[in-house]
């Protein structure tokens, strides 16, 4: 890590600055807006992720889902409503 170029002016990092972040000095990524941590890799939310799910990417949960299948292997079928 340190510093190249010609004149010396471009910041070398020994980590690969992910989702568009930049290398603006030596081993110090700035991130693109939502994302976080020393190369980017970190989405951030505004919300909270709630019951287990988790920051996917920027704004964006990912919520815990189970099987709904029924051991047996029946369906239920879907109710009818009348409008």
């Amino acid at each position: 890590a340190g510093w190249t170029g010609s004149d010396c002016s471009i910041p070398v990092c020994s980590q690969t600055c992910a989702h568009h972040g930049n290398c603006t000095n030596p081993n110090t990524c700035t991130c693109e807006a939502g994302w976080d941590g020393d190369d980017c890799s970190i989405p951030l939310c505004a919300q909270e992720c709630y019951h287990g799910g988790r920051c996917v990417a920027p704004d964006t949960c990912k919520c815990v889902q189970w099987e709904s299948d029924w051991p047996s292997g029946h369906e239920v079928a879907r109710p009818m409503f009348r409008t």
